[in-house]
């Protein structure tokens, strides 16, 4: 009896973890909210009022432009990044096939959430305020390069014999 419950948990494990492909889809849904609410996300040719939830395909990167009227523009750049489930194609016999097509669909991807979007008072026609949006977060350009800065520090502290 052991055996056969055995059997049927390792089966139902390697079913189930499966290749990303057949865990989630190619398209993964975003929530994207504004403080002040009602602002335009604008996505491509697709406009959204915030706020609201947008689905992206995994493979490929995004323009997301924010604005309302009084605000200053938001701009910055999405793009999904690996993600370790596609580690569970090895589990399959053939891995490396479950790899490949999790690569081509884009299934091995995952975007980091999009935190609340605060927009400050301002000129809407004047030039947008350009964000990089890195592990959830979105950054001014002198905030991101500080914290590379000190992400470069903290690697050389942990690996001093590395260039």
């Amino acid at each position: 009896m052991r055996q056969a419950e055995l059997v049927v948990a390792i089966a139902g494990m390697l079913l189930a973890s499966g290749c990303a492909t057949i865990i989630r889809s190619d398209k993964q849904k975003l929530r994207f909210e504004t403080e002040p609410p009602g602002a335009t996300v604008t996505i491509g040719e697709r406009r959204y009022t915030t706020p609201a939830t947008v689905e992206l395909q995994r493979k490929g990167e995004y323009t997301v432009v924010v604005s309302k009227e009084g605000c200053r523009t938001v701009k910055f750049d999405m793009r999904a990044n690996w993600d370790g489930v596609s580690l569970l194609s090895w589990a399959l016999p053939g891995g490396s096939i479950w790899l490949a097509m999790d690569t081509a669909s884009g299934a091995d991807r995952a975007f980091y959430a999009v935190p609340p979007i605060k927009l400050v008072p301002g000129d809407a026609s004047a030039p947008p305020l350009e964000m990089r949006h890195y592990r959830g977060r979105l950054l001014s350009e002198q905030e991101y390069a500080a914290l590379m800065e000190e992400e470069r520090q903290q690697r050389r502290r942990e690996f001093p014999f590395e260039k």
